[in-house]
């Protein structure tokens, strides 16, 4: 304590104008490295805690200008002590905003927002390759909790639309004559009819999802569109095909699952099947439990 009561770093008190973006002249001596020292801890609270990224780069550089090492060693002092307090905080700011979250965490929300009660349409893109046979075909899917799902393509044989209301799996192609309807615990009997093109496990997103954390390492590796890329390193065993490669993109902040991609390989009658497949989110609807029944 001084003589007449007051703190010794506290002298300067009535000097102190941090608040002031215009600065003040100092006319006693000594005040210098008292009101930067001031001058550095109120700019930094002010700097880390606004949220406009213009404003915080100006009120940086003001605060860096009255920290000019023009006031004797004890500022010199005083303005490296500022230069390498915000080069750490620059480092620690620039390392959360740009860290990912966890990709099991991302799968999860992925996984919620297929159980949500609502009628999501993707686009199916499948590239089939057997020996020197090559096929492209373009579905359009809906898929509903519940095991529900609306197939609506084309094969070789024309046009087609197949469904699932639950508990019955049915197909209904182009000729009347040749549409079937199996108990979903035999859907296998269909798909192996149908070959390559409709395979429903390609269909059961809800299924590879869950399998995903236990059979794969997940990853996040970067952020696009606003959403989170995640890859799966390792192989999914499907029925007949296991799956080599996945990708996918997770909307960041509703958890849909905006894009699937993957490569399965497989084994049909003796030959290699290697089956590119893209699952890209196109619209949600409503459309009732009674569009996924059968329609004859």
């Amino acid at each position: 304590m001084t003589h007449d009561g007051h703190d010794p770093e506290d002298r300067f008190g009535h000097l102190d104008d941090s608040l002031d973006e215009s600065g003040t002249e100092l006319r006693e001596a000594g005040a210098a490295p008292w009101l930067a020292q001031q001058r550095f801890v109120h700019g930094m609270l002010r700097a880390l805690n606004s949220q406009d990224a213009s404003a915080r780069e100006a009120r940086v550089r003001a605060l860096m200008a009255r920290l000019q090492p023009a006031n004797g060693w004890r500022g010199r002092l005083a303005a490296a002590a500022a230069v390498l307090v915000l080069a750490a905080a620059a480092v620690w700011v620039l390392s959360t905003i740009d860290r990912l979250p966890r990709a099991e965490a991302m799968v999860a929300q992925a996984l919620a927002s297929l159980h949500e009660p609502i009628d999501r349409a993707f686009e199916l893109q499948l590239d089939v390759e057997r020996g020197e046979r090559q096929q492209h075909r373009t579905m359009q899917v809906v898929l509903h909790p519940g095991s529900r799902f609306l197939i609506t393509g084309d094969t070789t044989f024309g046009a087609f639309r197949a469904g699932c209301d639950g508990e019955e799996v049915w197909f209904e192609p182009q000729l009347a004559i040749f549409r079937s309807a199996l108990p979903l615990k035999e859907a296998h009997r269909l798909t192996d009819r149908l070959g390559d093109v409709l395979d429903l496990g390609y269909l059961d997103l809800d299924t590879l999802l869950r399998r995903l954390p236990a059979d794969t390492e997940l990853r996040c590796v970067g952020r696009e569109d606003g959403g989170i890329r995640v890859e799966a390193i390792g192989t999914v065993h499907l029925r007949r095909f296991d799956l080599r490669s996945v990708r996918m993109l997770v909307d960041d902040r509703s958890g849909l699952l905006r894009d699937v991609e993957a490569v399965a390989v497989g084994e049909r009658r003796g030959a290699r099947v290697e089956v590119k497949l893209r699952f890209r989110h196109v619209s949600d609807r409503s459309l009732g439990e009674s569009a996924y029944r059968r329609p004859w």
